[in-house]
């Protein structure tokens, strides 16, 4: 896969901004994470700007803005090209959109992009009758960012008498890009227990490891 993100400090801040310009502006259509893009992305993003613009006033610059400007790259680079893969395996961002952001090169396969390792841990909160929401995020996590390459999440459930031993009994299959989310019972359902899983799903559509089998009272 090659892009357009250059050696030099002018090139590389040249073609960030390409890049994140057009994927913000279609992050929607794009269906990109935005847990990811405000916790990760932007952060960075702001970081090596700031930086960069120190560091153009020739009158100031000294060492420390140097320093500062060198680390927000070192930063901001992996940043962005985790941005690119996903773009470039994502089937909804079309080879003339690669093009217009200076990716090329485009992996057909996606193989760039591997299988999810990792899967969602879930809590579960009740915040009215007959609903329950999940609010999930990476197993092992604090924030709610996705891992790289990931999607989202399919949810799997079922309204069950006895505890299931296998995924295959969660008959109900959902999939959501963000958390939390959300399942509305019927009134007759309440005080009967539903049982759910998760797992990662990444852009390319290959899925990670179920996690365990949770389960509520729907209050």
């Amino acid at each position: 896969m090659g892009t357009s993100i250059g050696r030099s400090d002018a090139d590389f801040n040249a073609s960030q901004e390409l890049i994140t310009t057009k994927a913000l502006a279609n992050s929607a259509r794009w269906k990109l994470i935005d847990s990811w893009i405000l916790e990760i992305l932007l952060p960075a993003k702001a970081e090596w700007e700031e930086a960069w613009k120190a560091y153009q006033n020739r009158k100031t610059r000294n060492s420390n803005i140097i320093s500062a400007k060198n680390q927000a790259r070192k930063k901001y680079e992996p940043v962005l090209r985790t941005l690119v893969a996903t773009l470039t395996g994502d089937p909804l961002v079309t080879d003339t959109d690669l093009n217009s952001m200076g990716i090329t090169g485009r992996n057909k396969k996606g193989g760039h992009i591997p299988a999810p390792a990792t899967y969602p841990e879930t809590e579960v909160k009740l915040p009215a009758p007959a609903k329950v929401e999940l609010h999930f995020r990476d197993n092992g996590e604090t924030g709610h960012a996705k891992p790289h390459g990931v999607r989202g999440a399919e949810i799997r459930w079922a309204i069950l008498d006895t505890p299931p031993t296998d995924w295959d009994e969660l008959l109900h299959s959902e999939f959501d890009t963000q958390s939390p989310f959300t399942l509305i019972f019927k009134g007759g359902e309440r005080a009967k227990t539903v049982y759910f899983a998760l797992r990662w799903e990444n852009t390319t559509g290959e899925k990670g490891p179920w996690a365990e089998i949770q389960s509520a009272i729907i209050p």
